[in-house]
């Protein structure tokens, strides 16, 4: 036992330079412990104890050991204070009453497409007839027969509201929880026809941006009819609402759902797409491919088509995190550094946690990392050593690029899937069976037809 014990701290103490990549997990903790604390912590009592480890960090500086366990408490400790003063900012009033008629008029600020039910859309700056304390957004499924809006729209429309619902199951999905932090004080569902009573209020550039969604989604379904263009526009615009409950279901039974979900593999397509037409249009101008590098001009390129692309497709958490690790990519590209990092993963869960640290309860948050970690790992540890060896051991360059591809879609896949079996069993209550024969179908389907063309 000793020298298990003796082993396990000599490998903890060789990769002292890994230490950091703990940050996000000690900081993650905290935010768990608020979110699961019985009661409503006050403020200040985080603050206080943050400055009284500032002040011992000050006086046993020149300790390592002391000031690493406070650096460590600390970075606890913020998680906590940081998501305890989240929730004070986005608390809002709540409806009380269940299943009432309102008169409601208000601005949508966000439109979703259902499949069957026509759209649901979030509406805030609220004025409900003979309501006491009105919430600061409320989300309605609109009928069928209602005219399509758009964010800044201000409609009018009688809908039963019901207050946010605690979970369906013991330690179920917290919808409560996320309404919440969505500043959602209420759900409900129309039962007239909306009145649009005026068009494009004061439209943010998000808004903007989310038109030129509905309209690229819309153009895709007048196109592709039913379920192709319902998937179709889930892969170029993100939007996943007109997707039958039959053929999600169908996804998620052969481990293909994660192509539903606009994520690495779709942002990479974009960031590779815009960085190749880049260099190959700068490369036909000798004034600026002879004085520059082209591979930095693209690579800014690249960052601002991507966070564009961000924007576009809805904001999602996986779409953050692939967002992140790109960017730092093309960052590493324009100051000559290695692209692939398990530092990357780091600073895309910290920046994830610091928008919204309430995401780290959720299956988006989970699922996502937990592949994307488990991959790198394993190029660390072989995946690497594996391609060199095959490109030594193949005589064919062709016919080493082929294997490498289709040898790395098994490996990746079924160590993606290890990584996030767990967390699927958890929040789904299912397995995917078909998952490895699955995506080694569709991988290079997706991958080398459907994106590049759909893009």
């Amino acid at each position: 036992m000793k020298r298990l014990t003796d082993k396990i701290k000599s490998s903890f103490l060789e990769e002292y330079d890994r230490w950091p990549l703990w940050l996000p997990v000690i900081f993650g903790l905290g935010i768990i412990t608020y979110l699961e604390f019985p009661i409503e912590p006050k403020l200040y009592i985080s603050f206080i104890l943050l400055e009284l480890l500032v002040i011992l960090a000050i006086l046993f500086r020149y300790n390592k050991k002391i000031l690493i366990t406070i650096l460590i408490l600390g970075t606890y400790l913020f998680g906590f204070a940081y998501t305890n003063m989240r929730a004070i900012y986005v608390s809002a009033p709540k409806i009380t009453s269940y299943y009432k008629n309102w008169n409601i008029e208000g601005r949508v600020d966000e439109v979703f497409q259902t499949p069957k039910r026509g759209q649901k859309a979030i509406l805030s700056n609220l004025k409900i007839k003979g309501m006491e304390v009105v919430p600061k957004k409320i989300k309605l499924s609109l009928t069928m027969k209602s005219e399509k809006v758009r964010e800044g729209d201000i409609i009018s429309v009688r809908a039963k509201l019901y207050p946010p619902q605690q979970s369906m199951i013991l330690l179920g999905y917290n919808f409560k929880r996320k309404a919440f932090f969505d500043e959602i004080g209420g759900y409900g569902y129309a039962i007239s026809r909306l009145k649009i009573l005026s068009h494009n209020n004061s439209l943010t550039i998000i808004d903007k941006l989310s038109h030129i969604r509905h309209s690229m989604t819309d153009k895709i379904n007048q196109i592709l009819d039913g379920d192709e263009g319902a998937i179709a526009s889930a892969l170029i615009s993100g939007d996943r609402g007109k997707i039958s409950k039959k053929l999600k279901n169908a996804y998620r039974d052969s481990g293909l759902a994660h192509f539903l979900s606009i994520s690495g593999l779709h942002m990479s397509m974009v960031v590779a797409i815009v960085f190749g037409l880049v260099r190959l249009l700068l490369s036909f101008i000798p004034a600026i491919s002879n004085r520059f590098d082209n591979k930095k001009i693209a690579a800014i390129f690249s960052i601002i088509i991507s966070f564009l692309y961000l924007i576009i497709s809805g904001f999602k958490i996986p779409t953050q995190r692939a967002f992140i690790m790109t960017s730092i990519a093309m960052l590493a590209i324009m100051f000559d550094k290695s692209v692939i990092s398990i530092r990357v993963i780091m600073f895309a869960a910290i920046s994830v946690l610091l928008i919204t640290p309430e995401a780290i309860t959720g299956p988006s948050f989970q699922m996502s990392f937990a592949a994307v970690i488990a991959l790198i790992a394993a190029f660390e540890a072989f995946i690497g050593k594996t391609k060199t060896t095959l490109k030594q051991k193949t005589k064919s360059k062709t016919l080493s690029i082929i294997l490498i591809y289709f040898i790395g879609i098994i490996l990746s896949d079924l160590i993606a899937s290890l990584a996030t079996t767990p967390f699927a069993i958890y929040h789904f209550n299912r397995v995917a069976a078909y998952t490895l024969l699955g995506n080694f179908l569709a991988a290079p389907i997706i991958g080398l037809i459907i994106m590049p063309f759909g893009l």
